[in-house]
């Protein structure tokens, strides 16, 4: 399978990994222009391999798409709120139906 890299680029910020337990991480995400990083708290999405029009795509894993912000993920702009809510969610494991998804916390 293959895995969130410990730092990468997508959509023109920078993120990094700072933590991960399972399938929980906490990530920040910056641009080179920004005085300040945000933090995003994920719950990692896999998926199964599969093959389109005879190309095979190989099992990965991804960050939940902007439609599951909310209940999959969350931006903070302090990262003592983002560990937080990185240790709240390790604590309830990770079924997405338990978590509260009413005011994104």
């Amino acid at each position: 399978m293959r895995t969130i890299k410990d730092t990468f680029r997508d959509g023109g910020f920078d993120y990094q990994l700072i933590k991960r337990t399972n399938d929980i991480a906490l990530l920040s995400k910056s641009k080179p222009h920004w005085q300040d990083a945000s933090f995003e708290v994920v719950v990692i999405q896999k998926h199964e391999p599969f093959t389109l029009k005879g190309q095979t795509y190989e099992a990965r894993e991804s960050l939940p798409r902007s439609e599951s912000w909310g209940s999959l993920g969350w931006t903070y702009s302090k990262r003592d709120d983002a560990n937080a809510k990185f240790e709240r969610l390790c604590l309830e494991g990770l079924n997405p139906s338990d978590l509260d998804q009413s005011n994104g916390n």
